[in-house]
């Protein structure tokens, strides 16, 4: 009898943004579509360490990508909001490791934004940016 080879596709592993998981609190919510750009393949990613803003007490009427002058919590994983909007994980409260960050993500945040998540300190490798 021949032995049969079964191709199987996984996932990719999501990305690991926070410092310490144990040391943060996160919650979920929907992540909306508008003010994404479509990346070369047609999707619309908002990455892993974004920041977002919208209502924690009502974050079933979801978020939006931020900016650092109104940045109220960071995204926690990838969402793929190319269909719509799509079901997210929001950091409202821990440490986040600038360095595990997209290049693109690690430029939007200045001294301003940091300074707006007040719950959040962020740090890179070991030095904390947070003042």
């Amino acid at each position: 009898m021949a032995n049969l080879v079964k191709k199987e596709e996984f996932l990719p592993a999501q990305k690991q943004i926070l410092l310490a998981d144990e040391l943060a609190f996160t919650l979920g919510a929907i992540i909306k579509n508008t003010g994404v750009e479509a990346n070369a393949q047609g999707k619309k990613i908002v990455k892993a360490g974004t920041p977002v803003t919208g209502n924690i007490l009502k974050r079933q009427a979801g978020f939006e990508k931020g900016t650092a002058e109104n940045a109220t919590a960071v995204l926690l994983h990838d969402v793929d909001v190319t269909a719509g909007n799509e079901n997210g994980t929001i950091v409202i409260f821990g440490f986040i490791d600038l360095d595990k960050l997209d290049a693109d993500v690690q430029e939007m945040y200045d001294a301003t934004m940091v300074s707006k998540l007040n719950k959040i300190t962020v740090v890179r490798g070991n030095d904390q940016i947070n003042e």
